[in-house]
């Protein structure tokens, strides 16, 4: 099977996420999974679950919003522009995919299909 895609793009979305889930993952794994996508040919299922320390739900409602990072301390600890998530939505939804967050108890996962 071939999938075709912008390579270069889907680099800078993977680098954003996975960057993201090293970055607030002091402890445990970080885990990428790539699978075809049960619902449509040609794409794929990429997930990026971490070990992290989780997001707020009000933090999670800006997640995917220019310039927000729920705690303000997290600029000063982890510095940042607040844009990686922002840019790796519009770069997703170019490619026709999609790209979006699922919090568990204990586990983060970052979902794009692209």
């Amino acid at each position: 099977m071939r999938i075709n895609g912008d390579a270069l793009r889907l680099k800078q979305v993977l680098t954003n996420i996975v960057g993201n889930a090293i970055k607030f993952t002091d402890s445990g794994d970080v885990v990428v999974r790539v699978s075809l996508d049960d619902h449509r040919d040609n794409y794929l299922m990429i997930s990026v679950q971490d070990s992290g320390k989780g997001i707020s739900l009000a933090d999670q409602k800006m997640l995917f919003q220019s310039f927000s990072q729920g705690d303000p301390s997290i600029t000063r600890q982890y510095g940042g522009t607040g844009l990686g998530l922002v840019i790796s939505k519009q770069l997703t939804r170019l490619m026709g995919g999609d790209i979006g967050f699922h919090d568990n108890a204990q586990e983060n996962i970052a979902n794009q299909g692209a």
